[in-house]
């Protein structure tokens, strides 16, 4: 057993259960259950250690949708593809799973080699996609590194080029991190850092951006005019800085940079922002320029 993935079965009839687990025993270590609250406990508690989930969609206590619901708008729970199971006729019901996050569909009664195809191509699919997550993260605070996140800006940038859209590109630099390194150690400079990165995280949780660590203490942001004011972002981070424990107050300046001409480079974008911080850097009464 030892090596196989694991698979979640969540449907209410017996059954059904039994028929999958036999299906697929031979390749995958297969949990099961009878309903979605007992679902979403067991993902909470080893959601990482499961590859996909088979899902039934009409169950009693919490159904399908629900459970694809709460997965959704749970980061760590939303990277793990659901196959939902369905009756051959149930179109609107498919198609409504999969508006609500399903990653496939399988009908019943089940067709061996159909369904474990279909599980097997949304496992390595995932997978896929988290090896190249990997590569494109900062491995201490998982943002991302400074090429992959030049590469969505441009992106985005290119696919918004004759669009009334406008962007920002900001730096985000805390202030005498050095300092903070040589008194108290790297090793705390490490948890400021992954600390500050959730503050980033919380204050920009209900817009559109991406954000980077490059260097050692400087984060960069991209997001569309409007989604911020920064004042408010400013006041927020710095309240939130707070709350870390050290006997030094952590201190953070922003340097913005509006994007008005999509054909420069997004490195030099970068670089604007970075500037813009930088000529406050010794300026006590200004927190951004």
């Amino acid at each position: 057993m030892e090596g196989k993935r694991q698979i979640l079965v969540v449907d209410d009839q017996a059954v059904n259960r039994k028929i999958l687990c036999k299906m697929l025993q031979e390749n995958y270590r297969v949990m099961s259950c009878s309903n979605g609250e007992e679902a979403l406990e067991l993902l909470k508690k080893s959601g990482d250690q499961i590859s996909a989930v088979l899902l039934d969609i009409m169950m009693p206590v919490m159904d399908g949708y629900e459970v694809l619901e709460i997965m959704h708008k749970d980061s760590s729970l939303s990277r793990i593809p659901v196959l939902v199971t369905s009756q051959s006729d149930e179109e609107e019901s498919e198609l409504k799973a999969l508006n609500f996050g399903a990653s496939d569909f399988v009908s019943k009664p089940y067709k061996k080699d159909v369904l474990k195809k279909r599980l097997l191509n949304l496992i390595e699919r995932r997978e896929a996609t988290e090896a190249v997550d990997v590569l494109e993260r900062d491995p201490l605070t998982n943002l991302y590194n400074k090429q992959a996140f030049c590469h969505k800006v441009h992106s985005v940038l290119h696919r918004n080029a004759n669009s009334d859209k406008r962007y920002l590109m900001a730096a985000f630099d805390v202030v005498n991190f050095k300092l903070i390194n040589d008194t108290y150690g790297t090793a705390e400079g490490d948890n400021l850092l992954k600390f500050v990165s959730g503050v980033l995280k919380q204050v920009l949780a209900d817009t559109k951006h991406y954000t980077a660590r490059v260097y050692a203490d400087q984060f960069l942001i991209f997001i569309q005019q409007g989604q911020i004011h920064v004042n408010e972002f400013m006041e927020k981070s710095s309240k939130l800085l707070l709350e870390y424990p050290l006997d030094m107050k952590v201190n953070v300046k922003l340097g913005i940079y509006e994007i008005t001409d999509h054909k420069v480079a997004v490195n030099a974008m970068c670089d604007r922002a970075v500037i813009a911080g930088n000529s406050i850097k010794d300026n006590f009464d200004r927190s951004y320029a």
